[in-house]
């Protein structure tokens, strides 16, 4: 890498962005990413060796852990009691697809335990003082734990060894890094592909609604839109489109 003259800095986020890459978007593992696994071309780009150990995690599972880090690292920094509860059933919703738990438990439990969990990595990301997890949820955990509402799934023995390795490679090349920071640039990418999946389905409902109103008794008996349904569908398009630009 020195030989090469390489932006170490960059090429330690390269080898966590691979990581994320795998884990949160294709779904399918390099479960053995060692050092001997791993080589860089004089150009930069990351290349992958020997694929005896691959794993495909199902689809639910990739969706479940997007949840997770959108829950968790989407936000005001100093969230409301409203929006705690509504990131805190994500990242709880996200746990529940990805198999860590099981569906039916203690609906209680689980929304304070998910809204801990957002409060915690709020105040760690301001820099504020956290919370003990004994003093505010353990009775809750317990619980969780002795009906096995929470589990361990068996694909992600081989996600944490992965992760092991690929921290200790980054960390190698940038001994400085800051893993939250690091993962700032994908998990955004993240919270963006979330709003735009969120706006789209927003869209297709109204879309939805306009063809089945503006459709009855129009032109070419409600098979599609007559011209000034269409032209009031493409103003509501338009509006949503807005709104999602805005934040709204």
């Amino acid at each position: 890498v020195d030989a090469l003259g390489l932006d170490k800095k960059k090429l330690s986020q390269e080898v966590l962005d691979t990581f994320l890459l795998q884990l949160m978007q294709t779904g399918v593992l390099h479960c053995d990413p060692h050092p001997g696994n791993m080589c860089v071309t004089p150009s930069g780009r990351i290349v992958l060796y020997d694929f005896g150990m691959m794993d495909t995690l199902p689809q639910t599972t990739v969706q479940g852990m997007r949840k997770i880090a959108f829950g968790l690292l989407n936000g005001s920094p100093t969230p409301d009691a409203k929006e705690i509860a509504t990131r805190g059933d994500s990242v709880m919703e996200g746990l529940e697809m990805s198999g860590f738990l099981q569906p039916g438990a203690n609906a209680t439990a689980v929304r304070m335990v998910g809204e801990f969990l957002v409060r915690f990595f709020s105040d760690q990301a301001a820099g504020r003082a956290t919370q003990d997890v004994t003093e505010q949820i353990d009775y809750e955990l317990r619980s969780l734990l002795g009906s096995g509402a929470i589990a361990f799934p068996s694909a992600f023995t081989f996600v944490a060894r992965a992760f092991t390795s690929v921290d200790g490679i980054a960390k190698s090349l940038q001994p400085e890094i800051e893993l939250r920071q690091a993962l700032d640039p994908f998990v955004s990418q993240l919270i963006t592909d979330e709003y735009t999946s969120q706006a789209n389905a927003k869209r297709d409902a109204l879309l939805a609604q306009a063809k089945g109103f503006f459709g009855q008794g129009g032109e070419g008996g409600g098979e599609g839109l007559p011209r000034d349904a269409a032209l009031v569908a493409a103003g509501v398009l338009a509006g949503v489109a807005i709104a999602q630009i805005l934040g709204l």
